[in-house]
């Protein structure tokens, strides 16, 4: 009996040192995934969807988030492009990626889809990026997870 209380006095110091040196140290910070949704069409429907996605992540866990606009989706980026009001969100396009670019969402244009399209590179929305290094390193990143449209 009395070596269980003392094992048991034994387990409540350990414990009480524990709880002290996990107070007493810094917190660790858990890094979220970054959230990226490649969209590949020009359609409105789909595209919005993905974008909604990204907003409810962005605004629901403070995550990191991207959007990946290649093949056809780069038309919609296209600043000459006519946009159309989505049926999803009643705003167009260009509202949304702004939306999202104001809450930190970074958005990759591909540069030779966009060229392949006929498209002028200079002529994409304002704020958004060429995917290059920085785009390959986070497709790269395993604690990125993608999502495509």
């Amino acid at each position: 009996m009395a070596k269980s209380r003392a094992r048991m006095a034994g387990y409540a110091i350990g414990a009480a040192m524990l709880a002290t040196a996990l107070l007493a140290s810094p917190a660790v910070s858990v890094e979220k995934a970054t959230l990226l949704v490649n969209l590949t069409t020009d359609d409105v429907w789909n595209n919005q969807m993905g974008l909604g996605i990204v907003r409810k992540y962005v605004d629901t866990t403070g995550g990191p988030a991207a959007v990946f606009l290649n093949v056809r989706a780069v038309a919609l980026a296209n600043r000459k492009v006519p946009q159309h009001t989505g049926a999803l969100a009643q705003k167009e396009f260009h509202t949304l990626l702004r939306e999202l670019m104001a809450k930190g969402v970074k958005v990759y244009v591909c540069g030779e889809c966009t060229r392949q399209a006929g498209l002028a590179i200079e002529d994409r929305l304002e704020g958004s990026e060429i995917g290059g290094k920085e785009l390959l390193e986070l497709l790269a990143d395993p604690r990125t997870n993608v999502l495509s449209y």
